[in-house]
Parts: C-alpha cells; structure tokens; sequence
C-alpha cells in the first residue's frame, strides 16, 4: 500500500515498481485508489516468476497538472519480500522463421505474413513485425494475429498512398509477459520482401494553414477557444495536436482539438482551479498524416498569440 499527499487528489497518476530478484527487471504493481491519496494492491506470485528478495525499484507520482515524484529505493530500506519455489522464466522469445508472401502487388492486395516463434511462456506473447517502405525508409507496423502455440498470421494492405517499390523487413519485436525480449533485424542476406507497383505514394508531410488561439483574460470556469487549419494530400486519420506553454513552470498542455472536416479543428482550452496564472503561448503544433509523414512547428519568436 501507498500513501500520497498533493493539493490536487483528483486523476492522480500513482506508479509503484519492484525490481525482480534475478535479472533486476522492473515489475509493475497494480493500485487502486481507496480515495484521500490512499492506494493498495498486490503483486501476484506465478509460475516463472524470480525467485528470491524482492524490493522497491521506485514509485511515480503525477497529478493532473504535470507536477510529478520519482522516488527510488534508499539504500538504507529493507522493504522487500521473498519469493521461493518457482521456476524463473528469464529466456527470451527466439523467432523461429517468418515468411513474407513475395510476388508483385497493387491497390487492394493484402500481402500475407506469418511468423512462428518459440518460448517458455507463449501467453500473452507481444510479437510484432516492421516492412520498411521502399522510397522513404519509413517502418510500417504488420498486424499480426495469433493463431496458437507460436504462430502469428495476417496481412500488409496496399493501398493508394503506398509508396512503390520493394518492401522487405526492417525488424521484428518479440516479448513475453516476463518482459524477456528478442529484436530481430533483417540479414543483409535476406531478400524476403514484395514489390508495389501502380500506387501514387503520399510522402508529403502535413503543412499548418493557420491557427487561432482567442486571445483575452480569463478566470476559472472559463474556456480558450483554439481553432487550426491543415492542409495535406491524405486528411482521412490525421493526427492534429496543438501544445501551449504555461506561463509559471514551463510545461506543454494539450489542447484536445476535434476535427470539423477538411483540415479543420477546432477545441478549447478549460481554465481550472490550479492553472498557472499568466499568459500562456503556444508551445508546438505536431501534425502526422496515416503515412508517417510529419511536420512540428514551434512558436516563432514573433509570434504574440495568446491568453
């Protein structure tokens, strides 16, 4: 249990880790808030967990407003708990082989994937695989599914907006739920891949029209409206997020933003008890198109917008 004392209770983030007796891993402890910064849990004790003492790694607190505590274990603290009678499952997952289907593909097609891996504890595996594009080097992210005892299947959609080429693999990412991991890179002898032809790629990346935040003096209870303008070749899934600074401590907000269609967002920035007082400025603009292409604009010097 944990006990945490901050003006703001409300949407606490409370984190406490323990490090694992054998490979000195962190292990994450599940809390609950019990209310008035009181939190308790448990770390469960399974089969292939570490044998032997465990103690504190550090605990992470963060309140609504960004202030945040790490706070590691004091050499002098002697809190831990043994663990015996368990066989440690400490063995990373090894890839076993992954077949990329070759052949020549177009708008529509879905080239097949699948890898097979091997490991002590197959449950609740993460096996992720990465095609790099062939134009910009971009990686792209495979979904797979598994279809038991090591077997991962799925599908790599071609669509327009995909770049041309010859893609082949960039790295594969295997973890079990011990937090033993395998990252496998492409042999430079390896010529598994597929060709796209007959696509118009998107390697433009999204450029910022304009933004607006409604400069005046606010209070508690009142809310900023912000609005920007994108423009970009492809505005189905874009991510749009616009960031200001505090005017005390420096941090970045978000501004939660909605898309009124395109290009167009809209949204509002709430003023709070706890907000900094002050005038606050943009701090950066991130916009990424389904392509991975990205532009981050920071506030020009010039630039006097605000609240």
């Amino acid at each position: 249990e944990m006990v945490i004392e901050d003006e703001t209770l409300e949407s606490m983030t409370a984190n406490l880790y323990v490090m694992t007796p054998v490979t000195g891993k962190s292990r994450y402890v599940r809390l609950t808030s019990n209310g008035d910064g009181h939190y308790t849990g448990a770390f469960p004790i399974e089969e292939g967990s570490e044998p032997g003492r465990y103690k504190l790694d550090y605990i992470y607190m963060s309140d609504r407003w960004s202030n945040y505590t790490i706070v590691s274990r004091d050499a002098m603290d002697a809190q831990g708990f043994d663990v015996h009678g368990t066989m440690p499952d400490v063995v990373a997952p090894k890839l076993v082989s992954y077949t990329i289907k070759d052949g020549d593909y177009t708008v529509g097609d879905n080239v097949p994937v699948e890898m097979v891996i091997e490991d002590e504890t197959l449950e609740s595996m993460t096996a992720n695989l990465y095609v790099m594009t062939p134009v910009t080097g971009k990686s792209r992210y495979v979904r797979l599914t598994s279809n038991g005892d090591g077997h991962y299947t799925g599908a790599f959609p071609i669509e327009e907006g995909s770049e041309p080429g010859r893609y082949k693999l960039d790295y594969i990412y295997m973890s079990d739920r011990w937090s033993n991991y395998t990252i496998v890179s492409r042999d430079a002898e390896d010529a598994q891949g597929f060709d796209v032809h007959g696509t118009m790629p998107d390697v433009v990346a999204p450029k910022l029209v304009s933004y607006t935040i409604k400069d005046g003096d606010y209070t508690v209870g009142d809310s900023v409206p912000v609005e920007m303008v994108i423009e970009d070749e492809t505005l189905e899934s874009m991510t749009a997020n616009l960031y200001v600074m505090t005017p005390v401590t420096g941090k970045s907000r978000y501004v939660r933003l909605t898309s009124n269609g395109d290009g167009h967002y809209t949204g509002a920035f709430p003023i709070e008890e706890g907000s900094e007082p002050g005038r606050y400025k943009l701090d950066y603009i991130y916009m990424s198109d389904r392509w991975s292409n990205y532009t981050i604009v920071s506030r020009d010097a010039e630039d006097a917008q605000g609240f």
